[in-house]
């Protein structure tokens, strides 16, 4: 880097200062480009320093986007064969590809196995030697520099012992040397040298390349975090920690600032966060507390040149991961009872989600999944729309549970099936009810007398001619008549009293033997 004076300045034109301050201080900057030209000699440092700067812009365009997962990358942890504690557990990370919050993307071009036990671990550099500094902030009251150190079977006795029993899974972008040479090949190393006595370095002859990578690091839960200060508790359930923790990391992303970063975002990729219990066993891990859908602008209006970066940008992915975190902790809840699974959520509900069916109750209009205190109604929602109303609700405030909040449950339906008032049971007025019982019963009486008089029709018939038919049901004619609220006339026919005021009695002659009516209906015609 070469200064000039400034020449014919203009008034008030003048230099305030330089950056990289020196030259030492422009080693270090990525931005710093080597001047190659034809005839110079490419040295390793100008060669490294060349692809610092490359990486480095490639980084910072990177930046330009939301960071999260734009594919795959699923986390399973599944007991292994054989072990204990923690090398009794193993974890599967499928395919996919992420974008880290410093601009480097990772990628993972098939499905990652290996034992939890052999991951290294991200935590204070105290943590390795005695296992303090987990909990306790630094003096000025920040968030204490981390480090990649042993894994956690080479932690020492004191680390294990104070192993915090919450951890994130972590995906790290990292690059690695290699070389084709055979190290067990004696040709490989043998210096050698055209003139006598010459002898060349064989590390000339190893065809060194860079390639990228990456490793799966277990970030130890900052319990010294600002955001995650109040103790969670101990007689909190693991189901209960689960929504809590998310809780708390919800909110602690909604209050950053542009070009601000979750703690562990600092090393990479996040991809679920892990509970343990005292015996190193996993109990649960919840992918979506910790991972956000990447890879999208930061702002609708990004174009190619000159980037906008919008403090809003990780809002959609927030609210997202909101419902998709409820989701999955009642999903993992199973056939739970309502009542047992609102007691999961400790203070918080994100502001829209899905609901296992036996939430509500529908034919009593109840629900008990939500506290008493909550208003709560129901609407029809278009099937086809319903991805709309969730879109319109999911940038909302969480609903707190010691609060009267309102909640309104959409039930989905076909588009064919949606009216406004689908959900109400609509009211029969008393005197439409009365009218129509009054029309039913002279309707029903008016077919009885035509039924009396086509049986009539058959007597005479067959009193006449000899020939008996028998008379058409009441019911055959296309109409599919009635004569409800009475019953079917009987076969044989009947005494017929007339409309008078008083008590009228109908009885038996002659029956072969008595028999008592229980549970049945005795229609009188």
């Amino acid at each position: 880097m070469s200064t000039r004076s400034i020449n014919q300045a203009l008034p008030g034109e003048r230099v305030i200062g330089l950056s990289p301050g020196t030259a030492e201080a422009a080693s270090r900057v990525w931005l710093r480009r080597p001047n190659l030209f034809p005839g110079r000699a490419l040295s390793v440092a100008a060669l490294q320093q060349r692809q610092t700067w490359q990486a480095g812009h490639i980084s910072a365009r990177g930046r330009d986007f939301v960071p999260g997962v734009a594919d795959g990358l699923e986390v399973s942890l599944t007991p292994a064969a054989t072990g204990t504690g923690l090398a009794a557990w193993q974890v599967e990370v499928a395919r996919g590809r992420a974008l880290c919050a410093s601009g480097e993307d990772v990628v993972l071009p098939q499905d990652l196995q290996c034992r939890l036990v052999d991951l290294p671990v991200v935590a204070p550099a105290a943590f390795f030697a005695n296992g303090s500094g987990v909990s306790d902030p630094a003096p000025d009251g920040s968030l204490r520099d981390r480090q990649v150190g042993a894994t956690l079977a080479e932690l020492q006795p004191a680390a294990s012992a104070n192993l915090p029993r919450l951890g994130l899974l972590v995906l790290q972008p990292v690059a690695m040397d290699l070389s084709s040479f055979d190290p067990l090949d004696p040709c490989d190393r043998t210096p050698w040298g055209e003139a006598s006595g010459q002898r060349s370095d064989p590390a000339a002859y190893e065809d060194w390349r860079t390639r990228d990578a990456a490793r799966l690091l277990w970030y130890v839960w900052p319990s010294e975090w600002e955001s995650a200060a109040a103790p969670l508790g101990e007689s909190r359930t693991p189901e209960q920690l689960r929504s809590l923790l998310a809780a708390r990391i919800f909110a602690a992303e909604a209050q950053l600032k542009a070009n601000q970063a979750l703690p562990w975002e600092a090393f990479g990729q996040p991809l679920a966060l892990v509970l343990l219990d005292a015996a190193g066993a996993v109990l649960w891990w919840d992918r979506a507390s910790v991972v956000r859908a990447g890879g999208r602008c930061r702002d609708a209006r990004v174009r190619w040149l000159g980037a906008k970066v919008d403090t809003t940008s990780r809002a959609p992915a927030l609210w997202q991961a909101r419902i998709e975190q409820f989701a999955e902790q009642v999903a993992a809840a199973g056939s739970t009872e309502a009542v047992n699974l609102s007691q999961q959520f400790v203070d918080w509900l994100p502001p829209v989600g899905l609901l296992p069916r036996n939430a509500v109750n529908a034919n009593a209009s109840q629900t008990s999944f939500f506290p008493q205190r909550f208003d709560i109604d129901a609407a029809p929602v278009p099937l086809e729309q319903l991805d709309l109303a969730v879109r319109a609700s999911a940038g909302l405030s969480p609903l707190h549970l010691g609060s009267n909040e309102s909640v309104r449950l959409l039930v989905p339906v076909p588009l064919a099936s949606w009216e406004p008032r689908l959900l109400i049971n609509e009211g029969v007025d008393a005197e439409f009810q009365a009218t129509v019982e009054r029309f039913s019963l002279s309707r029903a009486r008016a077919l009885g007398a035509r039924q009396g008089l086509r049986t009539k029709q058959m007597v005479l018939t067959h009193a006449l001619s000899g020939r008996r038919e028998e008379p058409p049901a009441f019911n055959d004619d296309a109409a599919h008549e009635h004569l409800s609220p009475w019953g079917p006339p009987p076969a044989g026919g009947g005494h017929r009293s007339a409309l008078r005021a008083g008590v009228h009695q109908h009885y038996f002659e002659r029956v072969a033997a008595p028999h008592a009516v229980a549970g049945d209906r005795l229609f009188a015609w």
